[in-house]
């Protein structure tokens, strides 16, 4: 099987290791799926960090990122139609500022129609759902 075959099958991949220092065989393999894979496609062993200190436009490139927000102004996150169905985005607000989201031609769901992260170290995950559909969720309020 090819490195492109078996990211193509791979849908969610999550490996669970409580013991001690990974070693031999394991790493090699463990290591040998993360190069296969590259850095995109949905499955990564890594957190990727996206540093934001204003406002932006969540973008594809950015898909299955930590965006990490740090300003003591406000912060609008807007959200355009046309994101990939499948992709998604997390947001850890690290800033004193209040962070918002918008949509820009795509419709937010979320419980309750909230659109803004409840406080400092909150976090959420925006989920796109089909190119014009967007699933918000996480410690959020009104």
């Amino acid at each position: 099987m090819t490195p492109t075959e078996i990211k193509a099958k791979i849908t969610d991949l999550v490996i669970s290791y409580t013991g001690g220092v990974i070693e031999g065989e394991f790493k090699t393999v463990l290591n040998d799926i993360v190069d296969s894979l590259g850095t995109g496609g949905g499955a990564s062993l890594l957190v990727i960090e996206e540093p934001k200190t204003a406002s932006f436009n969540v973008v594809d490139v950015d898909a299955f990122k930590l965006y990490v927000v740090n300003s003591a102004s406000a912060v609008t996150i807007t959200i355009p139609s046309g994101l990939t169905a499948g992709n998604w985005w997390e947001v850890l607000n690290i800033g004193t500022g209040q962070v918002s989201f918008a949509a820009s031609g795509s419709t937010i769901i979320s419980p309750d129609n909230r659109l803004k992260i409840r406080a400092r170290y909150s976090t959420a995950r925006i989920i796109a759902r089909a190119s014009n559909q967007i699933s918000l969720g996480g410690d959020l309020v009104l």
